[in-house]
């Protein structure tokens, strides 16, 4: 398994409620597919960097998890049927410990 972060936007008129059920529907994708969630964090309204379906404001969200490579896919059909999500980006994390440099290191050597 590999460990992996999504990123999604859901739609700003949206109540509590619908937000965590949204964002529990995805937890249970992942779940379903015998990922694991690592960590979420809270669901937070921001303004976009552009109008995203009429909308100015979005309702963002990530999710740390692992998961087998196979079942990103279907991560990625569950966003896109799914109309309350403007936007969503899974990207596979850096293997930790692969490399020489600690991730600090890595980050500062790029500035």
């Amino acid at each position: 398994m590999r460990e992996y972060e999504t990123i999604f936007i859901l739609d700003p008129n949206l109540g509590e409620n619908e937000v965590r059920q949204e964002v529990d529907k995805i937890q249970n994708v992942i779940t379903g597919l015998d990922g694991e969630i690592l960590g979420v964090e809270a669901p937070s309204k921001r303004k976009l960097a552009y109008e995203i379906k009429g909308k100015t404001e979005g309702i963002y969200t990530l999710i740390r998890f692992k998961s087998d490579p196979a079942g990103i896919g279907e991560i990625e059909r569950a966003y896109k049927l799914n109309e309350r999500v403007l936007r969503h980006i899974v990207v596979s994390c850096p293997e930790r410990g692969g490399g020489t440099e600690s991730r600090g290191e890595q980050e500062a050597v790029g500035q």
